[in-house]
């Protein structure tokens, strides 16, 4: 019973995360990129791919990721993704300077780094890391929410 005001503010923070796109306007295919601090072997990395399968499958989204991503070469991956994504999900905290950092190159990219604390650019928030005690849920919460 304690969960639902977990998940009731979980989605509030990815609802805050939204930016540009009037309701009822629909989007051409979303587009969402991850990347990952360890292999798709890892418990919290593959459940993170089992939501951005669920993205593919039922809203239809173009999926890419990218694993074992160091945080000193995050910034690489993050560029080469939000060249090419409407919403580019960090899974960590510590991804969240180098999202800081390259968010303003990608004004239209939405960069939603979950598990952290803060933010501070109009296109970067940090979110809930599981959702219902899922990272699935968290990463198909936060794309869900794109223009």
């Amino acid at each position: 019973m304690w969960m639902r005001p977990i998940v009731a503010l979980a989605g509030l923070l990815v609802a805050g995360c939204r930016t540009g796109q009037p309701e009822g306007e629909s989007n051409e295919r979303l587009r969402v990129a991850a990347i990952l601090p360890a292999s798709h072997r890892e418990p919290a990395c593959a459940d993170a791919l089992e939501g951005l399968t669920r993205l593919r499958n039922e809203l239809g989204a173009r999926v890419e990721y990218g694993e074992d991503v160091p945080v000193d070469r995050a910034p690489i991956y993050l560029r080469e993704y939000a060249g090419r994504s409407d919403v580019v999900i960090a899974l960590g905290p510590e991804y969240l300077e180098p999202a800081l950092a390259v968010a303003g190159e990608f004004p239209a990219t939405r960069f939603v780094v979950l598990g952290a604390r803060g933010g501070g650019e109009r296109n970067v928030c940090a979110a809930p890391d599981r959702i219902d005690g899922r990272v699935a849920n968290a990463v198909f919460e936060a794309a869900r929410g794109a223009p």
